[in-house]
């Protein structure tokens, strides 16, 4: 899928933004700083900004994880895990445990961990606590 939307809450209308740049249809997304990343677009996370003539769209870093990662948002950062990893050939894929957090600033995913188990096509929720 490529298209994308806005929903207005008040007056429950879309409106039609600027779409991917490229086609996916196992992606996840999560807002950051107003910006909503997407993960699980194969070889890359996107970035999209809102603004005026539909939005724009950039690479906020390349990767190996494709379609069926998890994401989230926790403490200020974007964290992507599992999913689809390519090997280091290329040639072929394997179910990963792997999670990363994203640096939007230095275009790049710091590997910071790993699952107890690899997993493909989760969801995820941060549940934070309050004393």
């Amino acid at each position: 899928y490529t298209c994308v939307g806005c929903f207005t809450p008040g007056d429950s209308h879309w409106q039609p933004q600027r779409d991917m740049p490229i086609a996916t249809g196992d992606f996840k997304a999560s807002v950051l700083n107003g910006k909503i990343y997407v993960a699980g677009v194969p070889s890359k996370v996107l970035c999209f900004e809102p603004g005026e003539n539909g939005g724009s769209w950039s690479v906020a870093a390349n990767t190996s994880v494709g379609a069926g990662c998890g994401m989230t948002v926790f403490r200020g950062k974007v964290y992507i895990y599992g999913g689809i990893e390519k090997t280091a050939k290329g040639t072929t894929s394997t179910t990963s445990s792997a999670v990363f957090c994203l640096n939007p600033e230095a275009k790049s995913l710091n590997r910071v961990g790993d699952m107890t188990h690899a997993l493909f096509g989760h969801g995820c929720v941060t549940i934070l606590k309050t004393q």
